[in-house]
């Protein structure tokens, strides 16, 4: 027996299209200065409002920066999107800060206002989003770190899974479904000198999986979490290392970094009807690390 899968469309890695944004961005934030120019009426009075060279550098920090920032992260939707729809699937893009709780509610609440049209209900919820920080001791680390560490790393995976099981549960109502969290070899690794609150907080994915597993496992729920190793993704360059998976790669007993779309294939394994009888499972992808 043999299955056929469409092919992956080329895909254009995450940081050109960040950096195509925003010099994208760059050109419309000197095209809209120089459109609205330091004799508009509202410039004028912000100008003279304040000191004129603080308010001057102000005005032009939002047309050299925030515009090309805004641009790059609209550029890298509609290309996630463009990617999925490549593939013959339907894409909708809703905005949250996962680490902020009433945001994650606005957001399933928004979904809920799709489903009925050309949307099918939520089947599914993959808790993807992560943050490292520059590496670091423990006793180098202050509390706003380690708060926003746990915030995007355990508790918008928690606040997420929350509102998928008041969905998919047959305890709500819901037709079941599966939810994959993102946890990483650091869980249990550690990460001296590195990365002890991130790895925590990854620990804490793991444990945070197979509670859930359990507690939802009779209502049509199925919990698992994918545990990736070296990556080359963008998330070493977030933390101060652009380099450190091609750095490590010969360290590791396959001689190389995983990918992004070896991740994924685990993800969606996990998410069909193939793992049926899979749930409280943390599945290794980290090349024998």
């Amino acid at each position: 027996m043999s299955t056929e899968t469409a092919a992956a469309p080329p895909r254009l890695p995450m940081h050109w299209k960040i950096a195509i944004g925003f010099a994208a961005g760059i050109l419309l934030g000197l095209l809209v200065y120089r459109f609205i120019g330091a004799d508009t009426p509202w410039v004028s009075a912000f100008i003279e409002y304040g000191t004129e060279p603080f308010s001057t550098i102000f005005l032009r920090l939002i047309f050299m920066l925030v515009i090309p920032l805004l641009f790059s992260a609209l550029v890298v939707g509609i290309g996630e999107m463009g990617d999925v729809r490549a593939l013959g699937r339907r894409a909708v893009l809703l905005q949250a800060d996962v680490a902020v709780e009433a945001q994650v509610v606005a957001m399933f609440a928004q979904l809920d206002s799709l489903a009925g049209s050309d949307i099918a209900p939520l089947g599914g919820l993959v808790n993807n989003a992560g943050v490292v920080d520059v590496a670091a001791r423990v006793d180098e680390m202050d509390g706003a770190r380690i708060e926003r560490m746990f915030s995007v790393n355990v508790y918008s995976s928690m606040y997420c899974a929350r509102e998928a099981v008041r969905r998919l549960s047959t305890r709500h109502g819901g037709a079941g479904g599966a939810i994959v969290n993102l946890s990483s070899a650091a869980a249990r690794l550690g990460s001296p000198g590195q990365y002890v609150d991130y790895a925590a907080a990854k620990a804490a994915i793991d444990t945070f999986t197979l509670g859930l597993a359990r507690e939802v496992a009779a209502e049509g729920v199925r919990v698992n979490a994918v545990r990736p190793g070296i990556i080359e993704t963008d998330i070493h360059a977030s933390g101060g290392q652009p380099g450190r998976a091609a750095q490590l790669a010969p360290q590791l007993p396959m001689q190389r970094a995983g990918t992004a779309q070896e991740v994924a294939q685990a993800i969606m394994w996990l998410l069909s009807d193939e793992a049926s009888y899979t749930t409280g499972s943390i599945l290794d992808v980290s090349g024998g690390r």
